[in-house]
């Protein structure tokens, strides 16, 4: 998850900073002067997250919340916050304190990378969380999201969330995107955030699912104001990437990958026409 600020350097949360690509993404953009947050699964005991010094990739922190494997990470746009799903459906939110650094001598104490808020079970082990993602609105405020195999999209309450009065939500919706919980047949695959296209001022979301579908959900209402045919190239859309949402350079686009093989790029505002979108074999195996 990378985000950047008009006041801050680049800074990139990167997970599976132990090895691998994780461990390259890290050098790189060390390089490039970027402040990293590396995290790595424990692999031994899946459900602690460990916070590492990207220059050293020293254990600074371990995070340990549950007793079920995390699959999905988020962070805010402001590196304030940080939100963490697991294996049994809950999504957990953590208060971020800056950079991470190993303590100079091993007599001293490292200072927190962050602080548990607390979590909530608003999925379950049988629908897990499918997407997860933070989104600063437009005139202030900050909207936490998530959405389960079942089709239940979540709206978190990040700011009046607190460690002694746990996790507080602002809306569960069952049949916000007519999934297996409203009585349908399309259970979602990847969420999104994008400026809302008929309200500048607001947000929307993009929800795709096993039926090659891309639905836009109003943020404030989580009703679905349109849906489309998504890109049909090598499976489900499985993680989608709005870029250049209102920037001059060039029209906006989103990025989006499947399970195995295949990412591409789309032409928004999507519409369902096959000829604005391009997907290409990226990889051997799982992306």
């Amino acid at each position: 998850q990378i985000s950047t600020s008009e006041t801050t350097m680049p800074h990139a949360l990167i997970t599976g900073a132990n090895r691998g690509l994780g461990l390259e993404h890290v050098s790189q953009l060390l390089k490039r002067e970027w402040t990293i947050s590396a995290a790595v699964r424990d692999p031994e005991g899946a459900d602690a997250l460990k916070a590492l010094d990207p220059r050293t990739l020293a254990d600074v922190q371990t995070m340990r919340f549950g007793k079920d494997a995390v699959t999905m990470l988020a962070m805010a746009e402001d590196d304030e916050y940080a939100a963490a799903a697991d294996a049994a459906g809950c999504v957990a939110i953590f208060k971020l304190h800056g950079p991470i650094v190993q303590p100079e001598s091993e007599e001293d104490e490292p200072e927190r990378a962050f602080d548990f808020i607390g979590k909530y079970r608003a999925h379950s082990a049988r629908n897990p969380v499918r997407g997860l993602a933070f989104k600063s609105r437009p005139g202030g405020g900050l909207e936490l999201v998530s959405v389960g195999a079942e089709g239940r999209v979540v709206r978190y309450d990040v700011f009046n969330s607190t460690e002694e009065g746990g996790v507080k939500l602002i809306d569960v919706r069952d049949d916000a995107i007519g999934g297996p919980a409203a009585g349908g047949v399309a259970s979602p695959t990847a969420l999104a955030f994008m400026p809302d296209p008929r309200r500048p001022d607001a947000l929307a979301l993009l929800v795709a699912d096993d039926q090659y579908k891309i639905r836009t959900v109003d943020v404030d209402t989580l009703t679905t104001t349109r849906t489309v045919l998504g890109p049909t190239f090598g499976g489900p859309v499985t993680r989608i990437v709005p870029f250049n949402v209102g920037g001059d350079a060039c029209a906006p686009h989103a990025a989006y990958a499947t399970a195995r093989k295949v990412c591409g790029v789309a032409a928004m505002p999507l519409d369902g026409d096959p000829a604005r979108a391009m997907g290409v074999v990226a990889h051997p195996a799982e992306v």
